[in-house]
């Protein structure tokens, strides 16, 4: 006599033919269907610490539009961050700059 033999399982208990961990596995699909219906929806883009905005504000001044050069700056980029990645952060900090001077020129942005 095998136990378990050719794939079948003996149920233990009162079970009335349901898995243990079936509610925990309706309770995690249920939760990757909501993630799955929030992937259309935009985040709230990350605001630039004032330390970042200093720092973007020195390699711009110091390298212009280089981003190159940006990269290769031991001194001013220590954490070696990526061309693309400070691409990314210099396109955020002009836009900061250029909403907060239209802030203070008194024209207000709509979203």
């Amino acid at each position: 006599d095998e136990v378990g033999g050719g794939g079948q399982h003996e149920l233990v208990g009162n079970t009335g033919g349901v898995r243990e961990d079936e509610g925990e596995e309706e309770m995690v699909v249920q939760q990757l269907a909501k993630q799955a219906s929030m992937a259309g929806e935009k985040k709230r883009p990350r605001k630039q610490s004032q330390r970042e905005e200093e720092w973007v504000e020195r390699l711009v001044e110091k390298y212009g539009d280089d981003v190159g050069a940006m990269v290769r700056d031991r001194k001013l980029n220590p954490m070696q961050q990526s061309k693309g990645d400070i691409g990314r952060r210099i396109r955020m900090w002009r836009e900061g700059r250029r909403k907060r001077r239209s802030h203070e020129d008194g024209d207000v942005e709509t979203v």
